[in-house]
Parts: C-alpha cells; structure tokens; sequence
C-alpha cells in the first residue's frame, strides 16, 4: 500500500477532493481551516490537510 500525504490552500484543496473515492473526512486541529480527508485516487490512499 502506498500513502501519499498531500497539504494544499482551500482551492487546490476542493479540486483534489473531487477526484478522491471513498472519502472519510476528520475534523481539522486548525479552527475554520478545511476537513482533513482520507481517500483513494486508484490504488492510493490519499491524505488530503
């Protein structure tokens, strides 16, 4: 398995989200910063912050 860590600004953020499947969102540590997401993009996971 292969994890990739990925930290992006809101918009980047919204555009890497929308090719992501079966997404999990966790609360960010950072108050009103974006949900951090777990998900795949093909046989990755994908840890969106």
């Amino acid at each position: 398995m292969k994890i990739g860590i990925i930290t992006a600004m809101q918009v980047e953020h919204d555009q890497i989200a929308a090719l992501l499947t079966d997404i999990t969102a966790m609360e960010a540590a950072t108050p009103g910063a974006p949900a951090v997401l777990c998900g795949s993009l093909g046989v990755h996971t994908i840890v969106l912050a």
